[in-house]
């Protein structure tokens, strides 16, 4: 799942950079990727209630057709949180 976060926030951190060909060109990659980043969530999220933990965590970041922006900050952080940790 981090490793699927890190692909995710790299894709998401140069998006402004891009050219709005590149955006056309490189917008499906995005997408799988952050694709990627939700299944690996919703599994973790039924891992642990699997398990009789909680996953709260899941259930606020919401369902996501509606709260991808949201799901993808998260990413974001966890990125950060690494970047920050890896010094």
């Amino acid at each position: 799942m981090i490793e699927s976060a890190m692909n995710y926030a790299a894709i998401r951190s140069k998006w402004l950079l891009l050219s709005i060909e590149d955006h056309s060109e490189k917008d499906k990659s995005r997408t799988t990727s952050h694709n990627s980043f939700i299944t690996w969530l919703n599994a973790l999220g039924r891992h642990q209630e699997k398990s009789g933990k909680s996953a709260a965590w899941r259930n606020q970041l919401g369902d996501e057709k509606e709260n991808r922006k949201r799901i993808g900050d998260f990413a974001c952080f966890i990125a950060y949180i690494y970047g920050i940790n890896a010094r």
